[in-house]
């Protein structure tokens, strides 16, 4: 399964596919059999936040669905792929013409292969597009992929690294270094990283409940129509930040999983440019976030 992020733009295709399949479960995975689909839903909102140094506030909600694809193939062998789609409403209190609601669409894709017992690789690689409601969400297309060499030193401990390449709209192209942990010391302890730090309690060691703590990076961006982001003319916005989240995830025996989450403190830095050019740029101080994502399975 493609793993859902817990920040506030998960469906940003391209942190979300930095996360590699888990070691623990790759055995399991890697088996060929039938296929596996999962249906999701996501909503978060975001109160309003102060922007810093302007008489200004932003609040946003999100909206998201997708649908998720797994199957081993062959003998050590995993595939799986994602379509996600998603709408953001911004409201900024004293310029409203900034941007409004935004719509997403993204697909990726992963290939996961051990070519021994110890030794593995996998290819990630996924395109999204991304536009203020009202311009043609062509307008707001951008790609990425990469890969990850990983070396298994035991059932409980996998280190690996690569790079992940992302393209940008109206700026020079991006390549990310990615480091990669998936460590287990104990039935009950998982640690993974990749473009963050993910921390993992399973409660009574059966995948039923977890609860989980993260800290996160994230960066996406899209088009807006001509006079927003409050001036004439096609923008591209691009936001950033980290985000510190704390979740409870349960997965039911019939298939079900809900994960309710609050991001303790989610800072967001906005920038605006248009034909290459800077043309504004600000950020509001560490926010807190509220969210809730549920699954089922097939």
């Amino acid at each position: 399964m493609l793993p859902i992020n817990n920040a506030f733009s998960a469906v940003a295709l391209g942190c979300s596919l930095l996360f590699p399949i888990p070691a623990s479960t790759l055995a399991q995975a890697t088996v060929p059999g039938d296929p596996v689909v999962r249906l999701s839903a996501k909503t978060v909102h975001m109160p309003s936040k102060g922007i810093r140094d302007r008489e200004d506030s932003i609040r946003s909600t999100r909206v998201q669905t997708g649908i998720e694809y797994s199957q081993g193939i062959v003998p050590g062998a995993f595939l799986a792929a994602g379509l996600y789609v998603a709408e953001t409403r911004n409201r900024f209190d004293a310029q409203p013409a900034r941007w409004g609601n935004v719509r997403e669409v993204d697909f990726g894709g992963r290939w996961v292969q051990y070519v021994d017992e110890s030794w593995g690789y996998q290819l990630i690689g996924g395109v999204r597009t991304a536009a203020e409601r009202g311009v043609s969400v062509r307008r707001g297309t951008t790609y990425m992929g990469g890969g990850v060499v990983q070396h298994r030193f035991s059932p409980d401990l996998t280190l690996g690294g690569g790079a992940f390449f992302m393209s940008r709209l109206d700026r020079s192209n991006r390549l990310l270094p990615i480091i990669y942990l998936d460590w287990t010391p104990d039935e009950h302890w998982r640690v993974t990283t990749a473009n963050g730090v993910i921390v993992r309690y399973d409660v009574q060691a059966d995948e039923r409940h977890w609860i989980e703590a993260s800290v996160l990076w994230d960066s996406h961006q899209f088009r807006t129509h001509p006079g927003g982001s409050g001036q004439p003319g096609r923008a591209t916005v691009e936001e950033k930040g980290w985000t510190l989240s704390l979740a409870y995830r349960f997965r039911s025996e019939a298939g079900w999983m809900v994960q309710p989450f609050v991001s303790l403190a989610h800072r967001r830095d906005f920038e605006v440019r248009r034909g290459g050019t800077q043309i504004d740029r600000f950020r509001t101080g560490p926010a807190p976030s509220l969210g809730i994502t549920a699954t089922y399975r097939f």
